[in-house]
């Protein structure tokens, strides 16, 4: 319980500063610099959880390419999916603000779990968990605005597992893998491709040497591994390839991002949920 608590309290109290030391609310203001990639990502909020709430596949922009529309795949959909009810009832921007939160925790949490499963001692653990939390690369994210570049947790989950499944094999450790393996794909497809080449690596690594009985129940749990990750993943690439196949800016089957034509919208979202422009602060 402490480790959840501590990975959960480190990220609080920092965000809870910034917005204390500004005097902005985290309902009104998005933690980012104005001039990168924020705005972007506060209207994938939005239009994700609009699109959610009429029923409609939200890669589908009628924004784009105004007036004809188009496909759009917003790359932080998984967490804008899950915290969708926060943009309904409280807006986007409340809801990007605690996407940042989750993501920090899950990475201090995730962290902790690493190094605990890497042998380091208690103390050493929680350390590296909330030392994880405060690297300069994820803050430096927060500034430019990118928020799926945040989802490093679920990452650090695979490699644990992967330590363990290594060192002491077995079923229940093999379905995890998987399981990670897959939830990190779907909250960032470039973490996941570098979680399957890791894992792949470390797989054939562990298989050399192997032979008759050995490498068959070896074998067998990388199997179950990736048949899991597999089966997680099946449903974020079909998603994928109904976006490539939607309409395109010339309301064919091409997809891609397009310029707004003169004459639409200045900003995109769900009119119920951006009644104004979110203010945002470095």
């Amino acid at each position: 319980m402490r480790p959840l608590l501590l990975t959960l309290a480190v990220p609080l109290l920092l965000l809870g500063l910034c917005f204390a030391l500004t005097g902005l609310s985290p309902l009104e203001a998005a933690l980012g610099h104005p001039g990168a990639d924020t705005g972007n990502h506060l209207w994938g909020y939005g239009e994700v959880a609009g699109a959610l709430a009429e029923l409609r596949p939200p890669w589908l922009v009628q924004e784009k390419a105004w007036p004809e529309g188009g496909s759009l795949w917003f790359i932080d959909l998984p967490m804008a999916a899950l915290l969708a009810p926060v943009t309904w009832i409280f807006g986007a921007t409340a809801a990007y603000n605690l996407g940042i939160l989750l993501n920090f925790w899950l990475a201090g949490f995730a962290a902790w779990r690493l190094a605990l499963r890497a042998g380091a001692p208690a103390a050493g653990a929680l350390g590296a968990g909330v030392i994880f939390q405060l690297q300069p690369h994820l803050w430096g994210q927060v500034y430019n605005g990118i928020s799926e570049t945040l989802a490093v947790g679920p990452m650090a989950l695979v490699l644990s597992e992967l330590i363990v499944l290594q060192r002491e094999p077995n079923h229940k450790t093999a379905l995890w893998v998987g399981i990670f393996l897959g939830l990190c794909t779907w909250m960032n497809p470039y973490y996941g491709l570098l979680s399957a080449g890791m894992a792949l690596g470390l797989g054939l690594w562990t298989l050399v040497g192997l032979r008759g009985r050995r490498l068959r129940q070896i074998g067998e749990l990388w199997v179950i591994a990736a048949a899991v990750a597999t089966a997680i993943v099946l449903p974020f690439a079909f998603l994928f390839s109904a976006e490539l196949r939607s309409r395109g800016c010339d309301g064919g089957s091409r997809s891609g991002i397009c310029l707004r034509q003169p004459g639409g919208p200045q900003h995109g979202g769900h009119p119920r949920l951006f009644s104004s422009r979110p203010l945002v602060f470095s």
